[in-house]
């Protein structure tokens, strides 16, 4: 079970300036069923308007992410999460140097450096991890084996020139100042239902939905006062789709 927070960038213009910030939360829950349904309904009610939206998602290396993704949104950009990349660089480059020795250090300032600008970075990269792998530490060809799994991932130097975003960190600010901030302060308990209602009432001001929601809300509301079964769903409302991409990031709370 997993519960945390999500956010949707849904559009971004040519200039890769973000437009609008769509976050949603939900308590644990088996598989993120239900999170996973509302990334769906957030990103076809833009592309039902607007079909020549360019649709980008971005998450690190989880596989149940992944899977989720591609099944969802088959004709999506797929970028890896450049900072789970990072990760897990610097990772094989610890093993096949002694860690944090300046040798390793400039190694892996090097191979970033070529990872994030070089033409066909991803790919020379690769070789030198392949390298390390013969002659340094045999360990590292886990990380290789990782990176050739995710080469259509990694064209980070395309991706910049694209504007496009190459990290998912976002997403873990949203877990903090969505889910965090609220409900795991010190001493802090919840059931589902009470916590699965603040989120939403969060979500959608920190969504700048408020407004558009209490219209529909705010009867029930009203009909309801005073009730403790009272539950309020997430649901998706109408956005301006002035934009040409929108762009989806997914990363599991830590």
């Amino acid at each position: 079970m997993a519960g945390g927070g999500l956010r949707c960038d849904l559009p971004r213009n040519r200039r890769g300036e973000l437009l609008r910030t769509i976050r949603h939360g939900r308590m644990p829950e088996r598989n993120k069923r239900r999170l996973k349904e509302l990334v769906v309904e957030e990103v076809d009610a833009p592309l039902a308007k607007r079909p020549d939206l360019r649709l980008v998602t971005i998450a690190n290396g989880a596989h149940d992410t992944r899977r989720f993704l591609e099944s969802a949104f088959p004709g999506a950009d797929r970028v890896l999460d450049f900072f789970h990349a990072d990760e897990s660089l610097k990772k094989a480059v610890d093993q096949a140097y002694r860690r944090d020795s300046e040798r390793g250090r400039r190694r892996w300032r090097d191979l970033r450096r070529i990872l994030l600008t070089g033409p066909r970075g991803a790919d020379r990269m690769i070789a030198s991890l392949r390298y390390m792998a013969r002659r340094l530490a045999p360990s590292v060809s886990g990380i290789v084996g990782c990176f050739i799994n995710n080469r259509e991932r990694t064209d980070y130097a395309a991706y910049r020139a694209e504007n496009l975003m190459l990290g998912s960190e976002i997403v873990e600010a949203t877990n903090k100042l969505l889910v965090t901030q609220r409900l795991k302060g010190s001493g802090m308990t919840w059931s589902l239902s009470d916590g699965e209602a603040i989120l939403a009432l969060r979500a959608l001001v920190m969504s700048d939905r408020f407004q558009a929601a209490w219209k529909v809300l705010g009867p029930y509301w009203q009909d309801h006062h005073g009730s403790k079964s009272l539950e309020i769903v997430p649901k998706a409302y109408p956005l301006d789709y002035g934009a040409t991409r929108c762009c989806v990031g997914s990363r599991a709370p830590c």
